[in-house]
């Protein structure tokens, strides 16, 4: 050990006295105590909320801390009843004084303690716990987005239908991440949230691994493997893809044909093909292979409702040969939306609609227009089921209502408005919060990419009253008087 980095705290026999003493050096503050033959240190604020443990109840090798009832064994630094652990520290007796070893860890060694506790709180989903680790990430100087990637490796073979709402989610909160690189509260939040998402949607799930069987790669295969939804064969060949060299901006023409062969659970297909990018865009080759096994996985388990007998007639559709057209309509719905099929209870389940319903276009759109401009081949697909949407929505429109109040004078403006909600958001539906953000996000790609005023302005005014606009998150009488309406028909 270093010898300057020991310092001294107190002499023995006051510490015999007193029974405990506080080190503070810079902004370290470290409790030690005396209890029997055996002189202890810790860290001195709670890793909860950080009251001083020197304050706290010491009862054997336990010390608890007052305010909340954390317990920590001083011996190893564990949390007994809590979450968070304390880091402890070495004595040493010399000259009748006792001293502290307060040189730091490594920052490999810091780095594994807190990833530790990090998937601690990620195996119970322990928002504040995982916003701690994360602050401590930042503090200790270790990129943080190591924690992104360590979630994902955490909980793709917990996903049993593969790639959710917060592996898109999450696209966008690193998005957020890297725009706020001047704001560390901020980055703190989008990790958080991202995290958190992943977490809630693998808590209390097993396992489902995936096979390590690989076969030679071909898109022909892979696409029919989609279609026969034969997950175990889909994985074979993209293990094999991945196994001879291929990376995802070689698969991705095959993973958009993939997901717009059918109008897929609700856009949600190609919407995932193209977040998916992102996030790989943003963390590198690392988390390639359990993203694409993943999205691999969806893609064989998702819903087609082009099968329903409601998508068979493409006439009752408004079918456009333009994305502008139908981005506009589309955009149209979402402002106009009847807000009333919100919160009714006296519809039928084919009426159960709100504004997720309309927000999704405007993430599918985005899709459409991110992939069909690297695959222009696909844009029939595409626009056919931007259509849908906009058939599918259109009988929940009241074009009646004044909707005026709703214009967006200042874009810049706005958007940091809508940049602030979603950083302090308040739902505790994750999947709420996950639409916001990526309606946002596909709302603002698309404002600048159009080239039409009137479309600008109707994209503004429609995420304006969303984001103004009270949700429901719980539909307690809907659920009661559809399942008694649902069950009572055998009776």
């Amino acid at each position: 050990m270093n010898s300057m980095s020991w310092e001294r705290v107190v002499s023995v026999q006051e510490l015999e006295h007193k029974k405990s003493a506080l080190l503070k050096k810079g902004s370290k503050q470290i409790a030690v105590f005396k209890m029997g033959s055996e002189i202890l240190a810790v860290d001195n604020r709670c890793p909860h909320q950080g009251y001083p443990l020197v304050q706290g109840t010491v009862d054997a090798s336990v010390l608890t801390c007052n305010w909340h009832n954390w317990k920590f064994d001083m011996r190893t630094g564990k949390c007994l009843t809590g979450g968070d652990n304390v880091r402890t520290y070495p004595i040493k007796i010399e000259e009748s004084f006792v001293w502290v070893e307060i040189a730091e860890p490594s920052k490999e060694e810091l780095t594994q303690t807190i990833l530790e506790g990090l998937k601690t709180a990620f195996t119970k989903a322990k928002y504040g716990r995982t916003s701690r680790e994360l602050a401590r990430l930042y503090f200790n100087g270790i990129d943080s987005t190591i924690a992104i990637k360590k979630s994902i490796e955490w909980s793709y073979e917990k996903f049993k239908t593969g790639t959710t709402h917060a592996y898109a989610a999450c696209s966008d909160w690193l998005r957020l991440y890297f725009e706020n690189i001047s704001n560390p509260e901020n980055q703190l939040i989008c990790l958080t949230e991202a995290i958190d998402h992943m977490a809630g949607d693998a808590l209390g799930e097993p396992f489902v691994s995936y096979s390590k069987d690989s076969v030679p790669f071909s898109e022909e295969a892979f696409i029919s493997a989609i279609e026969a939804e034969d997950e175990k064969k889909a994985i074979a060949l993209l293990q094999g893809a991945l196994k001879s060299g291929l990376h995802f901006e070689q698969l991705e023409k095959v993973f958009t044909h993939a997901a717009l062969m059918h109008y897929n659970d609700f856009g949600h297909a190609l919407i995932y093909v193209t977040k998916t990018a992102t996030v790989i865009e943003f963390l590198g080759k690392e988390v390639e292979s359990p993203l694409l096994l993943s999205l691999t996985r969806a893609l064989c388990h998702m819903t087609r409702e082009d099968l329903l007998a409601e998508f068979q007639d493409i006439s009752r559709y408004s079918y456009q040969s333009s994305y502008e057209a139908l981005l506009e309509m589309n955009a149209k719905n979402f402002l106009y939306f009847d807000s009333r099929f919100e919160a009714a209870y006296d519809k039928p389940v084919s009426d159960n609609v709100g504004w997720l319903d309309v927000t999704h276009p405007m993430t599918f759109a985005n899709a459409v227009r991110v992939q069909c401009q690297k695959y222009p081949e696909f844009w029939k697909q595409g626009l056919l089921q931007l259509s849908f949407f906009h058939g599918r929505n259109l009988p929940y429109v009241d074009t009646v209502q004044n909707v005026s109040s709703w214009a967006v004078k200042n874009k810049d403006h706005f958007f940091a408005e809508c940049v602030e909600k979603i950083l302090d958001h308040g739902f505790n539906d994750r999947v709420q919060a996950a639409h916001l953000l990526k309606t946002f996000c596909a709302v603002r790609e698309e404002v600048v990419h159009s080239q039409n005023e009137t479309t600008q302005k109707i994209l503004l005014a429609a995420l304006n009253r969303y984001f103004h606009s009270p949700l429901k998150f719980k539909h307690i009488r809907r659920a009661a008087r559809q399942n008694m309406s649902l069950v009572g028909k055998d009776f």
